[in-house]
C-alpha cells in the first residue's frame, strides 16, 4: 500500500477541524499520514490541533506563524513522506472511502499521475448526498487541462485530486497570493502523464458567506487577473495546443470580473474596465469562431462589446452567481 501524505491546513477553523480531522481518520484507506499544519490561529484551532494529534500516530501536527493558505500548504509539501498527496481544507471533510477511492483512480492505468473529483458544495448544515460508484475516465493531461479551462465539470481546486508526488517537486503555491489553485494547478497539470477522472462527489466543500469568493468587489479580489494573465501565458508557451481554452478561461474571469465592478456601480473603477474591456475585445477575435466555446460565453463577450449596462442586466439575470 502506499503512503499518501493529507496536507491540512487549518487557521481559525475550531467550528470545523474536528469534523475535517475525524472523518480523515476514520478512512477505509489506512496508510497515510496527515499533516496539519496550524497557521498561526488566534483562536482555538491550535489546542484542538494537539488534542486531535493525541488520537492518532499517524497525524504530524505542526505550529507555524501566520503566513496563509498558499504558505501553510508549502509548509506541509516541504515535510511530506507519502508516494501521493492530497489537500483537504481545514473546514471541508470527506467520505469514509475517499482517499481509497482516488488511490484505485491511480492504478486504472500506469500512466495516470493526478486523480480527481469532484466536490459537493454544502452549507455549513447540509448534509451530503452519497453517490453511487460512477465509471472513471482517463484523460491526457492537455485534454484535462482543456476540460478544466472549459468549466466542463472539473475544477481546477487543489481539493478533491490525488497528485504523484514528484509531480510537486519544482512547483509551489505562490506566497501571499489569493487564488492559489488557479495560479497553481495547471503548472502541476503540464508536468503529468495521464489523470484519471470520476464524477463520484466525495468531497465535502463548505461554503462561507465570509469566503474570497462571496466578497465585494475590491482591489483583492480583481488581482485574480493578474493569476489569469499569468497562467494563460505559461499555458500559451508551455502547453499551446491549450490556447483556445486558455483565452476563453481568462474571457470568463475577466467578464466575470467586469459584472462585480458594474455591480458595485458604472463607473467604479475605470482603469480595471478599460483593461477588461481591452482584453475581452482581443479575445473575441479568436474565440467567437471557435465551436469549443460555449454560446454563453460567446453572448456575454459580446454583449460587453456592445452596451456594458445590457451586459451587466442579461448577465445578473442569467447566471450572476456561478463562480468561475
Amino acid at each position: 500500500m502506499a503512503l499518501i501524505s493529507v496536507i491540512v491546513p487549518a487557521y481559525n477553523v475550531e467550528k470545523y477541524i474536528k469534523k475535517c480531522i475525524e472523518s480523515i481518520i476514520r478512512q477505509s484507506y489506512t496508510e497515510f499520514e496527515l499533516l496539519l499544519i496550524d497557521d498561526g490561529s488566534t483562536d482555538n484551532t491550535s489546542r484542538l490541533c494537539d488534542d486531535l494529534a493525541q488520537q492518532d500516530a499517524r497525524i504530524k501536527c505542526f505550529h507555524k506563524p501566520n503566513g496563509g493558505l498558499s504558505d501553510a500548504r508549502n509548509y506541509g509539501l516541504d515535510r511530506m513522506s507519502g508516494e501521493c498527496v492530497t489537500f483537504i481544507d481545514g473546514d471541508d471533510y470527506v467520505s469514509a472511502n475517499y482517499i481509497e477511492y482516488l488511490v484505485n483512480m491511480m492504478t486504472v492505468d500506469n500512466d495516470v499521475q493526478i486523480a480527481m473529483l469532484p466536490g459537493q458544495k454544502l452549507r455549513e448544515d447540509d448534509q451530503p448526498i452519497s453517490d453511487i460508484n460512477k465509471d472513471i475516465q482517463v484523460f491526457s493531461s492537455v485534454d484535462a487541462i482543456k476540460k478544466m479551462m472549459l468549466r466542463k465539470n472539473i475544477s481546477h481546486s487543489s481539493w478533491g485530486k490525488l497528485f504523484t508526488a514528484n509531480l510537486w517537486d519544482n512547483v509551489r503555491f505562490p506566497f501571499g497570493r489569493n487564488y492559489e489553485d488557479y495560479a497553481t494547478t495547471y503548472y502541476v497539470f503540464c508536468q503529468a502523464r495521464k489523470v484519471a477522472y470520476s464524477n463520484n462527489r466525495l468531497y465535502y466543500y463548505i461554503q462561507h458567506s465570509e469566503s474570497i469568493m462571496h466578497q465585494c468587489c475590491s482591489e483583492k479580489t480583481l488581482s485574480v487577473l493578474d493569476v489569469s494573465d499569468s497562467v494563460t501565458n505559461y499555458i500559451e508557451n508551455e502547453c499551446p495546443e491549450c490556447t483556445i481554452e486558455a483565452r476563453t478561461l481568462q474571457t470568463a474571469v475577466y467578464l466575470k470580473n467586469m459584472q462585480a465592478i458594474l455591480n458595485t456601480g458604472i463607473d467604479q473603477y475605470p482603469e480595471y474596465q478599460m483593461r477588461i474591456f481591452t482584453k475581452v475585445r482581443e479575445n473575441s477575435k479568436l474565440l467567437l469562431k471557435q465551436k469549443q466555446v460555449s454560446k454563453k460565453d460567446k453572448i456575454k463577450i459580446l454583449l460587453l462589446l456592445f452596451d456594458k449596462k445590457t451586459f451587466l442586466k442579461i448577465y445578473n439575470l442569467n447566471d450572476g452567481n456561478v463562480k468561475i
